[in-house]
């Protein structure tokens, strides 16, 4: 049965360990070209001929790169794929070395084949360190799809056509050209064109093999300037998308709307798209990668993401150059006697002394030298270079300072890092109404309503603790209608999104919940418990995930006001909802804290807060940084810390989470004001002189 194992947020299955075949070794060592390669003969066309012995190897090796390769590693039966095994046997670098086996790399290409191979995604967003060999495996994979199939089309766009024109010599030619000549397929040289390798046709090698012939037959790879129109109607079989965080005179999500077309043919996936890069500030190209990556997040978005894409990152020091160990292994943290000599004499290996690195920096493991470095900074834009350049966690790539922020960072830091080293589990899912229904004393029917929580990896929740008493609400049945029983427990704040179709990578929709603060609790309270993130293709189903987030925490949602105003019309049920009855008490009232003691408000305003209002903004963001200093120990949800680092109050649209987690915020403290049940004949909407219209 096939092994599965998670990177990343997704399932990879790898075969299950031969029981036909030995699995030999102790550690991965390089199949070498046999000497009786050396002296080969050719026909009048400039054929190689092969013998026998010649076929054998021949056979081997394409059986190993179609369908990889096991070994034993540290007494570890191990397997790699066949695009690792062909990039780690066959492919040279740009310096004219081999790249050594490293786990770390192994760990991508399980992630690349099974992203590859699913009939959903349509590319890798790989966020990176600085030479971690991402774009040499990007060539090695282009290559060998180039070369193991026919009529395929292999393209290549970078930072800037200089760049892109580098890599395509330096790497994809330069490594075709030095691969053994089974592996090679003959190239057109009827021109000087240096900007393609087409192969036109290729010597015979099937005729004894198992089944494992290549062709590479009319099959091109190539390169284009780094502009919109790259590749615009081409159909292609995989592109390697070099350094998409550095874009800077195009705007790569515009590119991206573009170029995702050519490997999909209506519905149908042709192609591949893999764009590995480091990422630039956000002037420069930074910002608008990210908001690519964002849409591209399996772990809130499950496989099919808004773009078709999904992401993909590993800490700095995994696979750090300098520190691997004999194995493959990273070693990130200090190493033992056994180890640090192999790195020393790893590093007595370089040529050049001035390039090695010193035992007083293989003594600390890749960890620590990475924070060593660090700490040696003395500037803002200094620190955050480097952490876009070695990122130890994702949001490292987004680090473009802390000048907008207005809360603590050093809390923020420090939380995130503790949770990457004490990581809390958190249960991904989603809610489901369940209903029952029955004949009253009445003679009426009667439903009974009853909200759960499901474990699932494409739901939009993440729960940290679920509630001591759920569904704790009552129906009036009489007045048709629904009170929360839990508001002295628990309180929600929630961020609305526009329904714009057109508007792909656009807002989310988010619902904070967070447990009340109170001394009598045994953490005090003022936990968040759970978060959902999300964009429904119609917004009730966004206002029926606030409503039962209302009934299962039986709580009230502090709610962001849409334009439109449909979730009071939605709760109010004038717009039916799931439950045909008004639960317009889980939006609860305006929290003390969302009143102006300036202005005359209606105490009995639904709270659809604008945020808008600088009155209300201004103390959302105040409670936001009091918390942020007081209990920022008390977020276990790496997502809300990420966000709230780079959060700018003059850009609030752009923090879908951070709003509804302020919105939450408002709810936490304290009481709300007195409320009745009976909106029979209230004001619900609170009106604002806004620019002078009345909302």
């Amino acid at each position: 049965m096939p092994q599965t194992i998670i990177i990343y947020g997704i399932e990879c299955q790898i075969p299950d360990v031969p029981r036909e075949t030995k699995v030999l070794g102790d550690k991965f060592v390089r199949t070498p070209l046999p000497d009786i390669f050396k002296k080969l003969e050719y026909d009048a066309d400039d054929n190689p001929i092969y013998k026998d012995e010649h076929w054998e190897f021949i056979n081997q090796e394409i059986d190993r790169c179609n369908d990889g390769y096991w070994f034993v590693n540290n007494g570890v039966p191990t397997y790699i794929t066949g695009f690792n095994y062909f990039y780690v046997n066959w492919w040279v670098l740009e310096n004219g070395q081999r790249p050594d086996y490293r786990d770390s790399d192994r760990l991508f290409f399980y992630f690349f084949e099974h992203c590859y191979n699913h009939p959903k995604i349509i590319g890798i967003l790989r966020g990176k360190k600085r030479r971690e060999g991402a774009s040499s495996m990007g060539s090695a994979i282009s290559t060998k799809i180039a070369t193991f199939s026919s009529n395929k089309n292999c393209g290549l766009v970078s930072m800037n056509d200089n760049y892109a024109e580098k890599l395509f010599q330096t790497m994809i030619v330069n490594g075709f050209y030095k691969l053994p000549e089974f592996l090679r397929p003959r190239v057109d040289t009827s021109s000087t064109n240096k900007k393609k390798l087409h192969f036109i046709d290729t010597p015979k090698r099937g005729g004894r093999t198992r089944g494992g012939t290549i062709e590479g037959l009319n099959s091109i790879m190539d390169f284009m300037p780094t502009t919109l129109n790259s590749y615009d109607s081409t159909r292609l079989s995989f592109l390697l998308g070099d350094e998409w965080g550095k874009w800077e005179k195009t705007d790569i999500t515009r590119y991206y709307e573009i170029v995702k077309e050519c490997v999909r043919v209506g519905a149908r996936k042709v192609g591949f798209l893999y764009a590995p890069t480091t990422v630039n500030d956000d002037a420069h190209g930074g910002k608008n990668f990210k908001v690519l990556w964002e849409g591209s997040n399996q772990f809130e978005q499950g496989l099919d993401t808004a773009t078709g894409m999904v992401k993909f990152f590993q800490p700095a020091w995994e696979g750090m150059e300098g520190f691997i160990d004999e194995y493959g292994m990273s070693v990130i943290e200090p190493p033992n006697e056994k180890t640090l000599q192999f790195l020393l004499d790893k590093q007595l290996q370089i040529p050049d002394p001035k390039e090695r690195v010193g035992i007083e920096d293989l003594q600390k493991g890749a960890k620590k030298y990475i924070q060593d470095e660090y700490a040696k900074l003395k500037t803002e834009e200094q620190k955050s270079d480097f952490k876009r350049k070695f990122p130890t966690m994702e949001q490292d790539l987004w680090n473009f300072g802390s000048a907008f922020s207005p809360f603590n960072i050093d809390n923020i830091d420090s939380k995130i890092t503790d949770l990457y080293n004490n990581p809390i589990p958190l249960r991904r899912g989603k809610l489901e109404l369940q209903t029952e229904s029955f004949v009253g004393t009445n003679g009426d029917l009667v439903h009974k309503y009853n909200v759960e929580f499901v474990d699932d990896l494409n739901g939009n929740w993440l729960i940290r603790a679920l509630p001591e008493k759920p569904n704790n609400f009552e129906i009036n049945w009489d007045r048709k209608s629904v009170t929360p029983l839990n508001t002295l427990e628990y309180a929600g704040g929630s961020d609305t999104f526009r329904s714009d179709k057109s508007n792909q990578l656009g807002s989310k929709g988010t619902i904070v919940i967070g447990s009340k603060f109170d001394e009598t609790k045994p953490d005090g309270g003022g936990t968040i418990d759970a978060i959902y993130v999300g964009r429904p293709k119609l917004t009730q189903f966004f206002w029926k995930e606030l409503m039962l987030a209302g009934l299962y925490w039986g709580c009230t949602i502090t709610t962001e006001a849409d334009a439109t105003q449909e979730v009071r019309k939605y709760m109010a049920n004038t717009m039916k909802n799931e439950l045909d009855l008004n639960c317009l008490s889980i939006l609860g009232r305006k929290p003390n804290e969302a009143f102006d003691p300036t202005r005359k408000n209606n105490e009995k305003s639904v709270v659809l807060t604008f945020s808008s209002d600088p009155f209300v903004y201004a103390k959302m963001v105040e409670l936001a940084q009091i918390y942020f200093e007081k209990y920022c120990n008390k977020i276990q949800f790496p997502q809300i810390l990420e966000e709230a680092k780079l959060f700018n109050p003059d850009e609030r649209t752009k923090f879908d989470l951070m709003i509804g987690f302020m919105m939450c915020l408002l709810n936490l403290t304290g009481q709300t004001k007195s409320r009745k049940t009976d909106y029979k004949n209230e004001k619900i909407i609170q009106e604002y002189e806004i620019k002078g219209t009345k909302y």
